[in-house]
């Protein structure tokens, strides 16, 4: 019966470490594990969320520029001359010269024609259900679209000699604008509403008379702004010249011709000349810095032109002179942060100069004025917009001048998007949080974020805030937290088109999710794994994506709870899909192999899901395409442990040659303990039914190799154990049994470990386990095997599971009488009751050590002080399970045995005083079973006539016990006994 439940309890080799693991990566080259065995890295102080690398598992790549894009200013970048009204494009068609779109949810709809040169034509449908528009050019014309200033519709073709003559007298009747019907085809717009349309202008202009040819226009421009600059150039003392000429470069400066964009750096020149020399003057000013805002805002080339003359100090004079002009302060913020963006050496020698702390002395002297802290916010934004001087301009206290901007206007729009901004770009670097109050910013950012719920802009630079302050040393608080969990997935499922965010966004989720279980229970809760593995599925191909969704997966996956969650949802097929379709990437496959690995851990159901998703092919496939990468054979190999306990998925494992895979990963990474056990570990669990013998000699002769070569690392040790225990426990229906030699390692093994718990485990499993029912084996077992259980059990008495295994090894040995000889010699007395006085309230150890003790009793003692200590011990056991009859039945085999002992008169022996009451307790129990009741009687019977001989010995005659006739079932025992007595 005991040997029976040894091998129960036995039935799965217990692993050696816990395979559950946890996931938190700032660096992806490196995974360490902590006192929780987890995978974790601490979260990094010198890595910007804005700035991070477009790969993340191409190494270490310089800082790139902020690609996010700044707020638009009111003279930033315009769109056409003639905008589009607002409303949803349906669609957009480019066909040569032309573009064409079809705003459907105009009032009319609308069908929008753009020229190459920039000119744009609203047409009105007159049908609410228009179709995509189509453009044809027929292949004899060639058709140049031109829409002048006055939205006059002028067109020219070419063709032969002749056709000019015609074309000149269309040019005179309606028959123009037929043409333009036959070149251009719109779909749904009625033909007599453009003929109508051109008809009323070409009738209005002919009032007059006919506008000015094209080239006539752009000659009249070329020749205004070139005469505009040279008179800059030849009267730049003049102030009524030089005020002139600036209000005409604003004018000018709103074309688009290419006059202008030719000459526009020699006008910024000028301007700035101007600016410089008369920096007193308020109106020329005003109209300088408006127009060099105009030309300057086209590209990053013109604000370098600002740069080259070396006058961009002037604006900070400009500033601090006309301190109360705010208009003039505004424009010269804005030109500031314009300039700074472009390159960083620009942007530190304004630094050098005062420009930030000038832009936030402005900000404070005029907080009542929202268009001067909306552009000081952006232009400070701009400036902390590079890696490099971003640390520096938060050091000089711009968060704060930021945050209180914010609050002076909470619900002014440009203000909130422009602090937004500049938060995001604070927020990159951890050294710039270290004086940040994280609880200040995320209360004014989540109060823009609710204020404008359907702005996207401010949407957007929120979450990137978000994401910087939740990977970065700036810890929120758990309340904050559970507030950005919320935010980042209602954005994740909004800004799907912002790939970049989903990066940053999905990246700082992973690091908000661990170790955190309340934000892990909140993400689950409003959605979060739905929204991260739709992400994964749409953009499959992402590999930051799918790198940062597998870690979030992982990192939730560590609170069990949940893990039926991810499982539900889907989380392992997309996690191997991840791995199977970037098997190339190296960082897809680590943090895969440690989702899929947290995911499965503790919970067969889960294993079974993971299985059936192809797992084991994807790990195995990732561990041959990068042999040479220890820390993903590690993740792989930990993975794979993780579902051995199913026989399917150790013969899916050989059917896909693992067992090649894995021996060659322990041979080529013998530095790498973990790798050698838990590789190790994973051989030893494949002694399975129908696991043919060559393999399992195989994996035999590779542990005890591995053992050979490492005879100081228990972990390695452990596994040869498992192994053969393994084998043992599945008796019969495996292919290969144990040898005597195996065995002889075995004891060898506990002798060189004799303090490591899970080695000593197994070692008593494996001789309990042999020697239960095979005569052959208990041969084998000889004074040293004894030697080594003992001290085993005496050495660990703490360790419960071993004093377990210890006990039932002991069961099964003492049936032997020269076993128990033997042991009685070595002291299994002592350790028995060692151990029961130990673990006094462990059923199942106490019902293995009674057995031993019985066994002991039924030799003999020798000693007459052994009476006393197994009385006290065993009564002690049966009061503490007075209703196990299990107990109560071996406790009265034993202290009958006692009282025999008692009887043969023992020197120094004595019976606990608790034994007399307890049995008669068990007696005065009508429902006992009968067996209980007469084992009772019997022990009460040998105990009182020990006494009472002893008593005689000694002439003294205490009257222990009374009358025996007062004891319930006392009729029971056939005794020669009368009532008196």
């Amino acid at each position: 019966m005991m040997s029976n439940s040894i091998i129960e309890s036995g039935s799965n080799a217990t692993p050696r470490r816990k395979q559950s693991l946890m996931m938190a990566v700032v660096d992806s080259s490196k995974i360490r594990k902590d006192s929780t065995v987890m995978l974790a890295t601490p979260k990094s102080s010198t890595e910007s969320i804005l700035s991070s690398r477009s790969s993340i598992g191409s190494g270490a790549e310089p800082a790139r520029r902020l690609s996010l894009r700044p707020p638009r200013s009111a003279y930033s970048a315009n769109s056409p001359s003639i905008a589009v009204r607002k409303g949803t494009v349906d669609t957009l068609i480019e066909d040569g010269k032309y573009k064409v779109q079809t705003v459907s949810t105009a009032k009319p709809a609308l069908h929008v024609v753009t020229c190459s040169c920039g000119r744009v034509v609203e047409i009105e449908c007159r049908q609410t259900d228009s179709k995509q528009p189509t453009v044809m050019h027929p292949s004899t014309f060639s058709i140049t679209l031109t829409i002048f200033l006055y939205s006059t519709v002028a067109i020219s073709f070419s063709k032969t000699a002749n056709s000019k003559t015609e074309f000149r007298r269309r040019q005179r009747s309606h028959l123009e604008y037929l043409v333009f019907l036959h070149m251009i085809t719109l779909s749904d717009v009625q033909e007599r509403d453009l003929i109508k349309k051109s008809t009323d202008k070409h009738n209005a202009l002919r009032k007059d008379k006919m506008p000015p040819s094209h080239s006539d226009i752009l000659a009249h421009r070329k020749s205004s702004i070139v005469s505009t600059i040279r008179e800059m150039q030849e009267k730049a003392d003049d102030l009524c010249t030089q005020l002139k000429c600036c209000k005409n470069l604003a004018e000018i400066a709103a074309e688009d011709s290419i006059e202008v964009i030719m000459t526009q750096h020699k006008a910024i020149g000028c301007l700035i000349d101007a600016i410089h020399r008369f920096a007193d003057k308020p109106a020329l000013l005003d109209d300088a810095c408006e127009a060099l805002l105009k030309l300057a805002r086209r590209s990053e080339g013109l604000q370098k032109n600002i740069i080259q003359t070396g006058q961009q100090g002037d604006f900070l004079v400009i500033m601090s002179r006309l301190i109360d002009d705010v208009t003039i302060v505004k424009k010269c913020c804005i030109i500031l942060g314009n300039i700074a963006s472009v390159e960083v050496e620009t942007s530190r020698s304004l630094m050098y100069i005062g420009a930030v702390h000038c832009i936030i002395s402005m900000m404070d002297r005029c907080k009542d004025n929202a268009d001067v802290l909306q552009n000081g916010c952006r232009s400070l934004g701009l400036f902390a917009s590079h890696d490099e001087t971003s640390v520096d301009v938060a050091s000089a206290n711009a968060p704060q001048a930021v945050l209180t901007a914010m609050t002076s206007f909470p619900e002014e729009r440009n203000v909130q998007e422009s602090g937004c901004w500049a938060l995001a770009c604070l927020t990159r670097k951890g050294e710039a949080l270290v004086d940040l109050n994280s609880e200040d910013v995320t209360r004014v950012l989540y109060k823009a974020i609710d204020t404008f719920p359907n702005d996207v802009s401010i949407q957007e630079y929120g979450a990137w805030v978000l994401c910087n302050l939740s990977v970065l040393e700036c810890r929120l608080n758990k309340e904050d937290e559970r507030k950005a969990v919320s935010i980042l997935v209602s954005d994740i499922l909004k800004m799907q088109d912002n790939i970049e965010l989903l990066e940053e966004m999905t990246n700082a989720l992973a690091y908000l999710v661990t170790g955190n279980r309340t934000v892990q229970e909140e993400m689950v809760r409003i959605g979060g794994l739905e929204a991260l593995l739709s992400t994964m599925r749409r953009l499959e191909d992402n590999v930051n994506i799918q790198a940062n969704c597998c870690r979030a997966i992982g990192n939730v996956a560590v609170n069990t709870e949940l893990r039926t969650s991810l499982v539900t949802a889907g989380a392992p097929d997309v996690v191997v899909l991840a791995m199977l379709n970037l098997d190339r990437t190296l960082i897809i496959q680590e943090y895969g192999c440690v989702a899929l690995t947290n995911v499965s851990a503790d919970d067969t159901g889960n294993k079974v899901r993971v299985l059936k998703c192809g797992a084991v092919p994807a790990v195995l496939n990732a561990m041959k395409l990068f042999p040479n990468e220890e820390n993903l054979q590690l993740c792989a190999l930990r993975m794979l442990n993780n579902l051995m306990e199913l026989d399917n998925a150790c013969w899916s494992l050989i059917d896909e040659e693992g067992v090649t895979v894995v021996k060659t990963v322990i041979s080529s990474f013998t530095s790498s303990m973990d790798i050698q056990y838990f590789g190790c570990q994973l051989l030893a669990q494949l002694s399975r039914k129908g696991v043919p013998k060559a393999v399992l000699d195989e994996i035999e002769k590779t542990l005890l190799h591995r053992n050979d070569i490492c005879s100081t690392d228990a972990g390695i040790a452990h596994s040869l154990c498992s192994f053969y225990q393994n084998l043992l426990i599945r008796g019969n229906s495996t292919a290969k049994a144990i040898t005597q030699d195996a065995f002889s390692t075995v004891i060898n093994i506990m002798e060189m470990f004799p303090v490591d718990q899970e080695i000593q485990i197994c070692g008593c499993k494996i001789v309990a386990l042999l020697t239960a029912g095979s005569d052959k084996w208990q041969k084998l077992v000889n004074r040293r095997v004894l030697q080594v259980v003992l001290k085993a059990m005496t050495s660990l008495v703490s360790d419960l599971d071993l004093q377990i295994v210890g006990c039932g090894t002991l069961a099964c040995l003492s049936d032997d009488e020269s076993k128990l000889a033997l042991l009685t010699e070595l002291g299994l007395l002592h350790t028995i009751l060692m151990t029961m006085e130990y673990h006094r309230k462990e059923y199942q150890l106490n019902v293995l050590a009674l057995i031993v003790v019985e066994n002991l009793c039924e030799v003999g003692l020798e000693n007459g002080d052994d009476i006393g200590n197994i009385s006290a011990t065993v009564s002690g056991v049966m009061n503490t399970f007075p209703t196990e009859e299990d107990i109560q039945l071996s406790g009265c085999h034993i202290l009958a045995s006692v009282g025999k002992q008692k009887k043969m008169g023992k020197k120094h022996s004595s019976v606990s005083d608790e034994c007399v009451p307890l049995l008669k307790r068990i007696l005065r129990r009508g429902s006992a079973d009968q067996e209980l009741l007469e084992a009772a009687s019997l022990a009460l019977k040998e105990i009182t006539q020990g006494m009472d001989m002893f008593n005689r010995k000694t002439s003294t005659n205490i009257g222990y016990f009374g009358h025996l006739s007062e004891i319930p079932g006392y009729s029971a025992i056939p005794t020669e006994m009368s009532d008196d007595q």
